[in-house]
């Protein structure tokens, strides 16, 4: 499967706010986006597959602890696996910035999500009561090791395109490095 994982900028806010639209739970609107952008801390990251934008990750990284705010995949690529090579990429970048540790939140129904964190190491930590404001739903937060993770993958089952110096995917004819989009 070809794809480029990139930052982004303030250009693809347009796509930012159409893919989730696509979320099963969209919480995020243009102005929300927009504050990401304005922040020295906030990493947005997109992945392209066959020429579109297909999904964002938005995560906070301080001194040496990154919090995903935010992950989406279009409902038309989900289920194909490149949810886990894309959150793997964007983990081995921040490793690559020195990031030791990732948290996250994710709603106690989302099987899916949760399976997804649970393969790349990712681990219970804690519970949110009544976290999200559109159902009251809990959260767990999860953590990961980051060390832990990049050495797991890369010695087990990453496909031998993830590794590049920039931590974006960039061995395969139709895969860059790209820059901010």
């Amino acid at each position: 499967m070809d794809y480029i994982v990139c930052r982004l900028s303030k250009r693809a806010l347009p796509e930012l706010v159409h893919i989730e639209q696509d979320a099963p739970h969209p919480m995020w609107n243009e102005r929300l986006f927009e504050q990401e952008f304005s922040h020295a801390h906030s990493r947005i990251y997109g992945v392209r597959f066959e020429g579109a934008l297909v999904g964002f990750l938005i995560c906070h990284a301080v001194v040496d602890e990154a919090h995903i705010l935010n992950i989406v995949l279009k409902k038309n690529v989900r289920g194909r696996g490149l949810g886990k090579e894309f959150l793997f990429s964007v983990i081995d970048e921040l490793h690559k910035l020195g990031i030791k540790r990732i948290t996250l939140e994710v709603r106690v129904s989302n099987e899916v999500a949760r399976c997804l964190y649970d393969a790349l190491g990712f681990v219970p930590v804690g519970l949110r009561k009544n976290y999200y404001s559109d159902n009251g739903e809990d959260a767990t937060v999860m953590s990961l090791n980051v060390r832990q993770c990049v050495m797991r993958f890369h010695q087990v089952d990453v496909p031998s395109h993830i590794g590049s110096p920039l931590g974006f995917l960039d061995r395969q004819s139709s895969v860059s490095t790209g820059g901010e989009e």
